[in-house]
């Protein structure tokens, strides 16, 4: 371990690390934190700080987790801590005690230490260790269809949009439930008690919440709204393997966006169907590296700054765009299906969702769509409708 960036070293444990643990591992120094989700643990001398273990999601690398669990045998690693030498890594004594204590806990919980995306280096001894060979663990990627939804949502009409989906999922599709929710460093469990905990990290936190569970709907984002937004708009947004829905799956999935939008009181629902999306490594549905985007509808801080240039097979207007556009809906082409839900109207160009290209071409008049400016040796610009509904 001579030269090793030690910031780059982490700590896997089979449980939750505690304070008792950390006074166990460092009984003659002063230790700093509080247990719990995302803590931070600091173990300080009476001259300077000696270790940090800042608690870390393991999400983002769950192909060296299971690297780190094959090489140690380990069946459950699911707690992850960082560890940090805050007087630096050369500052020995204090860099090669914090070292120390970090392997006293790796003893007392049954943890492992592992430089980060390289190579397990504690336990030692006995035979060598493997590097890590992120080939080993590739999954071909074969990429497929998704159907988008997103919802756009006023703060000031629904500040708690976990419990409205609870609510809304639950009414339509409760089988599809989400199942846990992001908390500061790991997955907490979503139940009826910790709904108003995931709506406050959604409003609270620079990401938000994502909630996952089983599918067809594996993860759920729901962005927080920016003070800089003109009317205080963010949104919500999930997207669905579409090649794993059956018609009875897909009716079911229509249903919930109109319940999800309904819940919400959401100014507009989209459903849209994009090309060469792949799985992660923990098989959610992610976009790769050649994923089509969804139209863009924000400009600027505005999240919603017109309706989409191009049709989408399924839409709900919330009730200030449904009254914009009530003289155009009036005489609404014969194709299009439309109903009355609880807070809008719902559109439906197809029955089954499908690409852009397959659908009619007619839509909504261009003043209430975005649309782009071309411009001679640069790059066209976007612009937002030039008729939107008064939210202010």
């Amino acid at each position: 371990m001579q030269g090793k960036d030690m910031s780059e070293l982490e700590l896997y444990t089979p449980r939750e690390l505690t304070l008792e643990d950390v006074r166990a591992a460092a009984p003659d120094l002063i230790i700093e934190g509080h247990d719990g989700d995302g803590t931070r643990l600091s173990v300080n001398d009476q001259v300077r700080p000696i270790l940090t273990l800042d608690e870390a999601s393991l999400d983002v690398s769950l192909d060296f987790v299971d690297y780190v669990k094959d090489v140690s045998g380990h069946n459950e690693l699911p707690f992850c801590y960082e560890l940090g030498w805050p007087a630096g890594r050369r500052s020995a004594p204090a860099g090669d005690r914090g070292l120390e204590i970090a392997k006293g806990l790796a003893r007392r919980c049954g943890g492992v230490i592992a430089d980060f995306y390289k190579r397990v280096v504690w336990p030692a001894g006995g035979a060598p260790v493997p590097d890590f060979d992120d080939d080993l663990y590739d999954i071909p990627e074969k990429a497929f269809q998704v159907v988008q939804l997103r919802w756009f949502v006023r703060e000031a009409v629904c500040a708690d949009p976990v419990a409205a989906w609870v609510r809304a999922v639950g009414r339509v599709a409760p089988d599809w439930l989400p199942t846990e929710y992001t908390g500061r460093a790991r997955m907490l469990e979503l139940t009826e008690a910790s709904v108003a905990a995931a709506d406050d990290i959604r409003r609270t936190g620079d990401y938000g919440v994502h909630l996952t569970g089983p599918g067809p709907i594996d993860t759920v984002e729901m962005l927080p709204s920016v003070p800089e937004e003109p009317y205080g708009m963010y949104d919500v947004e999930c997207a669905v393997e579409l090649g794993v829905l059956d018609e009875t799956a897909l009716d079911r999935l229509h249903e919930v966006l109109l319940a999800v939008a309904d819940e919400l009181e959401a100014e507009l629902a989209l459903a849209e169907v994009l090309e060469n999306w792949d799985h992660s490594y923990s098989g959610s549905v992610i976009p790769g590296a050649q994923a089509q985007s969804p139209q863009e509808v924000s400009m600027g801080d505005t999240v919603l700054a017109g309706l989409p240039m191009l049709p989408v097979p399924w839409c709900c207007l919330g009730a200030a765009y449904a009254r914009l556009l009530s003289d155009f809906l009036a005489d609404a082409p014969a194709q299009w299906e439309s109903r009355r839900t609880d807070h809008g109207l719902a559109v439906r160009l197809s029955g089954r969702p499908v690409p852009t290209d397959d659908l009619p071409s007619v839509w909504f008049p261009a003043d209430f769509c975005m649309s782009v400016q071309p411009r001679w040796f640069h790059e066209s610009i976007l612009q937002g409708a030039v008729t939107v509904p008064d939210w202010s």
